[in-house]
């Protein structure tokens, strides 16, 4: 969640008023809690995401699983690396 932890804050940036950070990592929590304790907008929750039965259904319009866009991203660089190698 540590990198997650800028997404949360660009979206505050960008306008979003109500966003939970949920983390498996107990020590991750109270770190972003302390480190972003000067944005009330973000909310922290240590818990296991694959067990959202603590909220109700229409609790968030949107949810971003930062896990799936890391993997995306790590994909993206090996393809420049691959590509770049190439050339060389």
């Amino acid at each position: 969640m540590l990198q997650g932890a800028v997404i949360s804050e660009d979206m505050v940036k960008d306008g979003y008023e109500d966003i939970m950070n949920i983390d498996i990592s107990s020590v991750a929590i109270e770190l972003m809690r302390t480190k972003y304790e000067h944005f009330p907008q973000l909310k922290y929750l240590q818990m296991d995401f694959r067990d959202m039965s603590f909220f109700s259904d229409d609790t968030f319009d949107c949810i971003i699983d930062k896990g799936t866009l890391d993997s995306l991203m790590v994909w993206k660089v090996s393809c420049c690396f691959i590509a770049i190698t190439l050339l060389i």
